[in-house]
């Protein structure tokens, strides 16, 4: 998995990218023509909270994302966070993740 860097690959993600909504997160998915590795970005607006807030549930994320091998499947995807995701644990947020991709038609694990 490699990581979205640059501020015009997440504006054309959200311009082009299906949007698919959870309680705690969007996820904005758009399909690439490679087979590589999936492209995955993180949102989290300042409306969520402070940089510690935002950074705990970035890392949570990670750890969702890395920690389940294959859990993104080839193409593009940025997870927007709502502000409604700073009360929520990790296995919150790893449940709301999990129902959004299968929603998008990735094989989620278990």
């Amino acid at each position: 998995m490699e990581r979205l860097s640059k501020r015009s690959d997440f504006e054309d993600l959200r311009r082009a990218g299906r949007r698919f909504g959870g309680r705690n997160l969007s996820i904005y998915f758009l399909e690439r023509d490679s087979n590589g590795a999936p492209l995955v970005g993180f949102a989290i607006s300042k409306r969520v909270g402070n940089a510690v807030v935002r950074n705990r549930i970035r890392r949570r994320l990670r750890e969702i994302s890395y920690g389940s091998e294959g859990i993104f499947s080839s193409g593009c995807y940025l997870v927007a966070v709502k502000p409604s995701a700073k009360e929520r644990d990790y296995w919150e947020l790893k449940s709301d993740m999990e129902s959004v991709l299968r929603r998008i038609g990735v094989s989620v694990g278990k």
